[in-house]
């Protein structure tokens, strides 16, 4: 349980966006505030690869066997560029970030001259492809699968998702507008 406002209540946050648009600060920004775990699902999808900077992806399983059992805690954050139905469906507030595209490929670019480990990581070509991709996601009609089970949904699609959830969404242009 979380205290606010000298009441205890449970808080179970679900954050959306395409990548860049300041998801996981808002999620530490929660965290610290609240004291509530927080599940970043960048790290759940794509899994370190012992010894090295580079991530493998995981198997649909494994990744909605580790966030099935996150999501039944009474208090959470998770956030991620992938919205799982099941993370939606058990959430009390739904935070969608929604900037101008060119402030996500702003923060993208800047992400990566300004983090060493984001360089090496993903590297000079794979930051070109993010970019495309926002692209695609942001103006595009129909996203694509990683996987079977896994879509990068586009703008469009993410509104579609949302539709059934109205009445816990928020949509914000930046992180510092929730009203907490």
């Amino acid at each position: 349980m979380v205290s606010v406002a000298g009441e205890e209540q449970k808080m179970k946050i679900s954050i959306v966006g395409l990548a860049g648009s300041g998801k996981t600060t808002l999620a530490k920004r929660l965290m610290q505030k609240y004291g509530i775990e927080h599940l970043n699902l960048d790290y759940v999808i794509y899994k370190p690869i012992p010894g090295t900077h580079k991530r493998t992806r995981q198997s649909y399983e494994e990744y909605t066997g580790i966030v099935n059992k996150f999501i039944v805690k009474d208090n959470w954050i998770v956030e991620g560029l992938f919205p799982f139905r099941q993370v939606l469906e058990k959430a009390d507030k739904i935070v969608w970030i929604k900037p101008h595209l060119a402030t996500i490929l702003f923060r993208q670019w800047k992400r990566y001259f300004t983090d060493p480990i984001q360089r090496k990581e993903h590297g000079l070509i794979n930051n070109f492809r993010l970019s495309k991709d926002m692209f695609m996601l942001y103006f595009g009609k129909k996203g694509r699968y990683l996987t079977e089970n896994l879509k990068l949904e586009t703008v469009k699609e993410i509104t579609e998702l949302l539709k059934p959830y109205l009445n816990k969404l928020e949509i914000i242009k930046s992180s510092d507008e929730l009203k907490d």
